[in-house]
């Protein structure tokens, strides 16, 4: 399948790992451009793709600055508290 392939609202959903409801929430606020084929709504596997990696880059630079963080604090390596002391 193409990158300009259209795919279905549940296909899309599929692609990104998520419930169709949550897509169909993307759709209604723009983040994810649609478009109307008959009475059904399709989305361009591209934009997907690129919906998918720029929130995927967000994560990723969370996830680092947290780390960061911990190391910043000298709390990176620890072994949490209520794995050493289990009833």
């Amino acid at each position: 399948m193409s990158d300009d392939a259209l795919l279905t609202i549940d296909e899309a959903a599929e692609l990104l790992s998520e419930r169709r409801q949550f897509l169909a929430q993307l759709l209604e606020e723009g983040q994810i451009p649609s478009r109307l084929v008959g009475a059904d709504r399709k989305v361009c596997k591209s934009d997907v793709l690129a919906y998918k990696a720029e929130r995927d880059a967000k994560r990723r630079k969370i996830w680092d600055d947290l780390v960061r963080a911990e190391i910043e604090e000298g709390v990176y390596d620890l072994v949490p508290f209520d794995a050493l002391y289990k009833p």
